[in-house]
């Protein structure tokens, strides 16, 4: 059998494409695939931003008369980049499973400590997103934004930024992982400007709490005539369920704004272990203004009496302890554990997005965050070129080292406590329940609940029996959808 496969011809689009091949051809190794690239309305077109051009799909539209006249039997798209509207006589098969849909924030050395920024983006969703977060985020005072408009493809507009056309450029962190991750011939040359410009760059992976991304960002969708029903056959070993529920869900919602690229909204879904199916969302619309908030599908309202009612009270004084830097990367539980190191080319990852704020302030430039939903390796050896080795900077009674080897900086003196008896508690961590617990053992057949880490697994080692879990005290708090600051 003969399978042509169309894509759009940037070595983005071509290179997504080869996967798809690939993956068929691990599974039907006698099958044959030929390959069709061409340029879009998209591509021709680098002078308009893309929410002002008239037409809808300017990256995809082109390749409807080649699947409808059967040039082609499949169009592999970035998924983000067709209509939320379905296309008659055409059907989305599915995707494989979606790539980290972060977006990335690439920054230009020599700006950093300016005061006034021009920043690259024609999103309109991005702009709107930046003018909260890189105040927030960035280790220095930033007073101006300004916003210039990019087009072209990673290349082109990585070399802007490196010519000093902006101080800053909002990528999807997808396509440079999976440019710089293929090792075909063709991508080589492409590959090593990537590299060479990443060497003149400072970068963050950003939140999705604070920078929620396209609906479908970093998603492939294959799409094919909706009377190839065969086709959906021998695709089915090569798509993940999973990534398709939740771009589904981001378009569902994103189709009841209108849809379209001029919007100024933000929408992702993913799947936490413990929480179910995260839903961020932050923009702003004519019919609902500003929204900003996090919703899961996994959660219950605790009991009426419960503790603690306002923040959680320090169970202990923290000294610091004087500690050599590893020269390993490092990730911080939380912003005290950070000594007053000169940094050099390691990595800093926080624990949460408060922690990358508070090391912010002290002038720390932070990579990225787990956003306070558990401790896992970051996926940015692409990146680096290299593979991160990440120490934890903790406390001296830490047994959380099953991610990290653990570096103590500080050390807890307990401080007195005095814990009220009621229906249920929530913990922030594993060492402030085990101190209550030794105090007040009749706690233990209370409800307990806490955010989605380590402390989640080690209560429930002690007390033998499920915890809560919420995103954090606020959610466990104030309820579902968590409303954001």
């Amino acid at each position: 059998m003969i399978l042509r496969i169309g894509s759009r011809k940037s070595p983005l689009a071509r290179l997504q494409a080869y996967k798809v091949g690939d993956a068929l051809l691990a599974y039907y190794p006698e099958l044959k695939i030929e390959y069709f690239f061409k340029e879009s309305l998209g591509d021709k077109n680098l002078t308009d931003p893309l929410w002002k051009m008239p037409e809808r799909g300017v990256f995809t539209e082109d390749f409807v008369e080649d699947l409808l006249n059967e040039k082609v039997d499949l169009v592999i798209h970035s998924w983000k980049d067709l209509p939320v509207e379905d296309r008659p006589g055409l059907k989305i098969y599915g995707c494989p499973k979606r790539a980290d849909q972060r977006d990335l924030f690439l920054f230009r050395k020599e700006s950093i400590g300016k005061q006034h920024l021009q920043i690259l983006t024609s999103s309109p969703r991005r702009e709107f997103s930046a003018k909260s977060f890189l105040k927030k985020f960035l280790p220095f005072t930033v007073k101006d934004l300004e916003f210039a408009p990019v087009r072209g493809n990673v290349n082109t507009r990585m070399r802007k930024l490196c010519e000093g056309q902006g101080d800053g450029l909002f990528l999807a962190k997808a396509a440079l992982d999976r440019l710089l991750t293929d090792e075909r011939e063709e991508f080589l040359d492409t590959k090593k400007e990537i590299r060479n410009f990443l060497k003149e760059l400072n970068w963050m992976v950003l939140p999705l709490s604070y920078f929620p991304t396209a609906p479908a960002q970093a998603a492939l969708a294959i799409e094919g005539r909706t009377n190839r029903t065969e086709l959906e056959k021998i695709l089915a070993p090569i798509l993940c369920k999973k990534s398709e529920d939740a771009v589904k869900r981001e378009r569902t919602l994103f189709r009841t704004y209108g849809g379209g690229c001029h919007q100024k909204i933000g929408i992702s879904c993913k799947e936490h272990p413990r929480l179910g199916i995260l839903q961020y969302f932050y923009g702003t619309s004519e019919s609902a203004g500003i929204e900003h908030w996090i919703k899961t599908d996994n959660v219950m309202k605790p009991p009426k009496h419960r503790w603690p009612e306002e923040s959680s009270p320090q169970f202990f004084n923290r000294e610091a302890i004087y500690t050599e830097h590893p020269r390993t990367d490092l990730f911080i539980a939380r912003s005290e554990a950070l000594p007053d190191w000169k940094m050099k080319d390691e990595i800093l990852w926080g624990a949460g997005t408060e922690t990358w704020m508070r090391l912010a302030k002290r002038g720390f430039w932070v990579h990225g965050c787990q956003e306070g939903l558990g401790e896992e390796q970051p996926p940015i050896d692409a990146l680096l070129g290299r593979k991160a080795q990440f120490t934890k900077l903790s406390h001296d009674s830490s047994c959380n080292n099953a991610v990290f080897p653990v570096l103590p900086t500080y050390k807890l003196t307990p401080k007195e406590i005095h814990l009220p008896k009621v229906d249920a508690y929530f913990w922030m961590s594993e060492t402030s329940f085990l101190r209550a617990l030794e105090i007040y053992p009749n706690i233990r057949d209370a409800e307990h609940a806490c955010g989605p880490g380590h402390t989640a697994a080690a209560l429930e080692k002690v007390l033998g029996k499920p915890v809560s879990v919420y995103i954090n005290y606020r959610h466990w708090k104030e309820g579902n959808p968590l409303r954001m600051e």
